[in-house]
C-alpha cells in the first residue's frame, strides 16, 4: 500500500536506535567536531563515533558546528536581507531557475561569508524574503482563500497519505507566493484543527476539511488607503485555532509578473 522508498525512510526515521536522543550535549559536540576532523563527511563512519544518526551527526554538523565563530544569530538587518536576496535572485532567476527550490543554501552561506549559516539563510529566505520578492515588496498573510486552495489542491492529487505529497508540485503560476515548506506547516495546522485527526486516515480528514472548505469564500474587499494587495480581515478560526488572519496572496504572485514589472 505504500511505496517502498516511502516505508525504508518511515522506518529509518522511527525505529533507528540512535534516533530522536533529545538535546545535543557539548561532549557530543566537540565529539562530532573530532570526528568530522577524522573521517571527513563520511557520515556512517562518524555516527559510530559520536552514537547518533548519521542524518543527525550530517545537520548538527552544518547547521550548528560548522563556521560557528562567525556565525551572528538574532534579528537580521536590511543589509543582510539585501545581500540575501540579490544572492538568490543571481543563483536563480537570473539563471531561469526556481527561486524556492533550485537554491544551494551551502553555497549561499558562503557568499555571504558564513555570517549566516544554511539553515539559518533557507529559513529566511523561505518564510519571509520569498513571499515580499513575489508579493512587489509587501509582506503577504495567510487567507481563508488561500486555505481554500490548498485543502482543494491536495485533495485533486488522490494520495493515500499527505507523506506522498510532493509540496513543491502545488503552486501555480496564479497562486505561487507560498514556498512548499510553508505549505506543508500550514496543511498541519489545517489537520491539527480537526479534533482526533491523529487517529483517522487521510482519507477521513481530507472529507472533513473539503466540507469546511466546500465553497470559495469571496473575494477581500478593499480598505480605502491601503494597497491593493491587502484584504479584510478573515475570521479563519477552523484553520487557525480561533486566532483571525488577515491579507490576500491573491495579489500580483507571480514571479514573471514582477520581473518584467
Amino acid at each position: 500500500m505504500r511505496p517502498i522508498i516511502a516505508v525504508y525512510h518511515h522506518v529509518r526515521r522511527a525505529y533507528h536506535p540512535l534516533a530522536q536522543q533529545g538535546r545535543w550535549m557539548p561532549a557530543e559536540d566537540n565529539a562530532l567536531r573530532k570526528a568530522f576532523a577524522e573521517h571527513g563527511a563520511q557520515w556512517e563512519k562518524i555516527s559510530n563515533v559520536v552514537g547518533r544518526a548519521s542524518g543527525d551527526c550530517r545537520d548538527r554538523y552544518r547547521n550548528h558546528i560548522e563556521h560557528r565563530d562567525q556565525r551572528q544569530n538574532g534579528a537580521w538587518t536590511k543589509e543582510e536581507e539585501e545581500e540575501l536576496t540579490k544572492i538568490v535572485l543571481e543563483m536563480t532567476i537570473e539563471q531561469g531557475k526556481d527561486i524556492d527550490n533550485d537554491v544551494f543554501w551551502g553555497i549561499v552561506s558562503q557568499r555571504m561569508g558564513n555570517r549566516r549559516g544554511r539553515q539559518q539563510v533557507r529559513i529566511k529566505w523561505t518564510d519571509s524574503l520569498s513571499n515580499q520578492f513575489k508579493n512587489r515588496g509587501q509582506k503577504p498573510r495567510w487567507s481563508q482563500m488561500d486555505s481554500y486552495l490548498l485543502v482543494h489542491k491536495v485533495a485533486s492529487l488522490n494520495v493515500r497519505d499527505d507523506s506522498e505529497v510532493d509540496w513543491k508540485q502545488l503552486p501555480d503560476e496564479n497562486w505561487n507566493v507560498w514556498s512548499a515548506h510553508q505549505l506543508q506547516r500550514r496543511w498541519k495546522t489545517l489537520k491539527d484543527s480537526i479534533k482526533d485527526s491523529k487517529h483517522m486516515t487521510h482519507t477521513e480528514i481530507m472529507e472533513i476539511l473539503k466540507n469546511k472548505k466546500a465553497q470559495s469564500p469571496p473575494p477581500p474587499t478593499k480598505k480605502k488607503g491601503k494597497a491593493a494587495t491587502s484584504a479584510e480581515v478573515i475570521d479563519d478560526s477552523d484553520d487557525e485555532g480561533g486566532a483571525p488572519v488577515a491579507g490576500s496572496s491573491s495579489g500580483p504572485g507571480t514571479v514573471a509578473a514582477i520581473v518584467h514589472a
